[in-house]
């Protein structure tokens, strides 16, 4: 370490700045920052891939751009890439379900392998190394469909719960089946969605023959259930400006505003306001603004749930449980040693609805169970719960996101 002689001080170091390179037709950027103890310059490449360029206080820029154009790729360690190897950021279109999902390919001389990033406005990047091979990109692509879907919030455009399918026949009309093998299934059990498509879920080696036997045996009921009018079905959702939301049981109006790199959402004089950036694709637009009202509804949520367990904690006479917010496919809410679990979609739905929720979950503190005992004590609490739990089975189906 140099010390300065008495009244002597080092003058300031330049500004770090940074610039960029080209090696075999590729951009590369780096960064320059200065040391005066280092004896010329040295460089490095962080755990991120950034390259740095670390030099000595009386180097110019003019003489490190120099430096690095000259032997930037010796310097940095960046591989040769074949002559015939296309290098530019490319955009392309992958093809999920009935969509074209809009993807970038990098190139990224440090990468190993090919790995997958989705930013915060839900745009997908590949990352790939120099040489990459197009057929190992295909196949890597095709393999993270349902990863991709799932982070983009559109899982309805592959079905990745289907093993297979089949078809049975009720008084002339066809009835497609999904078939979905699962270690935690014990038995064959048969489900009908809330948009009325059949499941069936089976132990993993349950043979097929059985699995329509047992599901030709129910078709009476099934086709009864899918033809049932009295549960409404649930709606389809565009999340585009104008669009009506429900928010507490009633229909309020949804605004959409485009500006800036980021998103967020509001709810303010009655409107639920939801900003994203400009140029989204439609796929994007739609889960941002979905995500924006995700975030609208679990604020409600807590706002109204909190004073209502406060207040039938103590009614119970039971310790106010931590509470916690989750978006279960099949509850309402959870109780657990842990605490209770509400569903954020609970926010859809009128107050008293809500309210019968959290008293159902705390009466569970006491009878973690659906004896007649724990049914009892609900109705102590509430008298009219049967006609809350009517409602909530019937119209479930319209508080869907």
């Amino acid at each position: 370490m140099q010390i300065p002689l008495p009244g002597f001080s080092h003058p300031p170091l330049p500004d770090n700045f940074s610039d960029s390179f080209q090696v075999d037709g590729v951009s590369y950027h780096y960064s320059v920052k200065y040391d005066r103890e280092i004896s010329r310059f040295s460089t490095e490449v962080s755990e991120a891939g950034e390259f740095i360029f670390i030099a000595h206080s009386s180097l110019s820029a003019d003489e490190i751009h120099r430096i690095v154009t000259r032997d930037g790729k010796k310097l940095f360690r960046i591989p040769a890439i074949k002559p015939d190897q296309n290098t530019a950021t490319d955009c392309k279109n992958l093809r999920i379900g009935d969509e074209e999902v809009p993807y970038r390919i990098k190139i990224n001389p440090r990468a190993k392998g090919m790995t997958l990033k989705i930013n915060h406005v839900l745009q997908i990047t590949v990352i790939v190394p120099p040489g990459y091979s197009h057929s190992d990109l295909s196949s890597f692509l095709e393999s993270s469909k349902t990863w991709i879907a799932e982070k983009i919030g559109r899982t309805d455009l592959i079905n990745r719960n289907a093993d297979s399918n089949d078809s049975i026949t009720v008084e002339g009309r066809t009835i497609l089946y999904n078939i979905r093998r699962s270690d935690r299934a014990k038995r064959i059990v048969l489900k009908i969605l809330a948009d009325a498509s059949v499941e069936v879920v089976a132990p993993p080696n349950t043979n097929s023959n059985l699995i329509h036997k047992f599901v030709t045996e129910k078709a009476d009921w099934i086709l009864k259930k899918i033809t049932d009018n009295s549960r409404p079905r649930p709606p389809i959702r565009d999340y585009t400006d104008g669009d009506l939301l429900p928010l507490l049981g009633k229909e309020v109006h949804l605004s959409v505003l485009t500006g800036g790199d980021s998103s967020d959402a509001w709810f303010i004089d009655g409107k639920i306001i939801v900003k994203i950036p400009d140029g989204l694709t439609p796929v994007s637009a739609r889960e941002l603004v979905k995500r924006g009202y995700k975030k609208i509804l679990t604020q409600t949520l807590e706002k109204i749930s909190q004073e209502m367990v406060i207040r039938w904690s103590s009614r119970l006479s039971i310790q106010q449980p931590r509470i916690k917010y989750g978006e279960q496919k099949t509850h309402w809410g959870l109780c657990t040693p842990r605490g209770i679990t509400l569903n954020i979609r609970l926010a859809m739905a009128p107050p008293d609805l809500i309210e019968y929720v959290v008293v159902h979950e705390l009466c569970h503190i006491l009878h973690p169970n659906h004896s007649a005992r724990y049914w009892k004590l609900v109705e102590e609490m509430l008298p009219a719960y049967k006609d809350s739990r009517s409602r909530l089975k019937r119209d479930g189906n319209l508080f869907m996101l």
